[in-house]
């Protein structure tokens, strides 16, 4: 039966749509037999929409499970694909003869008015699926990662901030901020070039990488300046782990093996807590008041306001 025939008007624009969606569609009724057969079905595996009409689902298609070729989908597997309703990773014969990976959805439909029953099967390209997840993959990394350092950048910070104020408005959890900047870094760029520069500021990275918790939120923010937001919430606390990081910078010179070059650096940190009333404005602006007041004060050194 050829679906073009006698369609009502009322459906006309869901046949319509259905052959030009991009989305490889195959109908067939409840004995198995293609019924609709779209154009991406036929750039896919290059049956004509002729040829796929009215033969067997099982026999054209040959599905097999991508997990194992051996295992040739029946027709009981086809209605237990469409009972359970999830996407499966299959092999389709093409009509060249060999395989194509796609991603396939099968449902069931019934017709309430002819009673008529059968099959709706979705395909897409596996390959192209999993290229295009990379893809979207690719972009939050270049999106909310530092290149540099491999660390969240500032947007990312932003977004955490606001989930961390949410939770603080709502659950009453507060939360640390600590602002790190790299002492002289100017004078580290003018002295040692550019290029060593960004290895300091990948030692910093690193170390702030390796020598925090797993929940804290360590990102770079811009420049020589790094944010990290902790659970931490005793002011003491705070200051000890500012202080911790501090004397581990001091400790670790980088080594630039290739010119026998060894740089020597120190951080500055302002900390500071949530409290009532902040908002991501407030919290930087008290921590930039502490930084500066680290600065102020000799450098190399933590200052807090709670």
């Amino acid at each position: 039966m050829v679906l073009e025939e006698g369609i009502n008007q009322d459906f006309e624009f869901y046949f319509r749509l259905l052959k030009d969606l991009a989305d490889g569609i195959c109908i067939a009724n409840d004995h198995m037999k293609i019924v609709f057969w779209n154009a991406p079905m036929v750039q896919n595996l290059d049956y004509s929409t002729t040829e796929a009409w009215g033969q067997s689902l099982v026999d054209l298609l040959q599905l097999r499970s991508a997990h194992n070729e051996e295992n040739h989908f029946l027709e009981e597997d086809i209605r237990r694909m469409a009972f359970e309703g999830v996407v499966t990773t299959v092999f389709c014969r093409h009509r060249a003869g060999h395989s194509v990976a796609m991603q396939v959805r099968i449902n069931t439909f019934t017709d309430p008015e002819s009673g008529c029953r059968g099959f709706v099967l979705i395909f897409c390209d596996a390959l192209a699926k999993g290229t295009i997840e990379k893809g979207v993959m690719e972009l939050k990394e270049i999106a909310y990662f530092d290149q540099l350092t491999g660390l969240p950048n500032r947007r990312y910070l932003e977004i955490e901030m606001e989930k961390h104020l949410s939770s603080f408005r709502r659950y009453h959890i507060p939360f640390g901020v600590l602002l790190i900047d790299i002492d002289f870094f100017k004078k580290v760029n003018d002295t040692y070039g550019h290029d060593n520069g960004d290895r300091v500021l990948q030692a910093l990275g690193q170390t702030l990488l390796t020598e925090t918790r797993k929940d804290d939120v360590k990102t770079r923010w811009g420049g020589e300046e790094f944010v990290l937001l902790t659970r931490l919430s005793d002011p003491d606390k705070l200051i000890a782990f500012g202080e911790r990081l501090r004397a581990i910078i001091e400790k670790a010179p980088v080594e630039i093996p290739e010119s026998g070059i060894t740089i020597h650096f120190t951080i500055s940190i302002g900390v500071t807590l949530s409290r009532p009333g902040d908002d991501r404005n407030t919290l930087l602006k008290r921590c930039d008041d502490m930084l500066y007041k680290s600065k102020k004060e000799g450098r190399n050194r933590v200052s807090g306001l709670f």
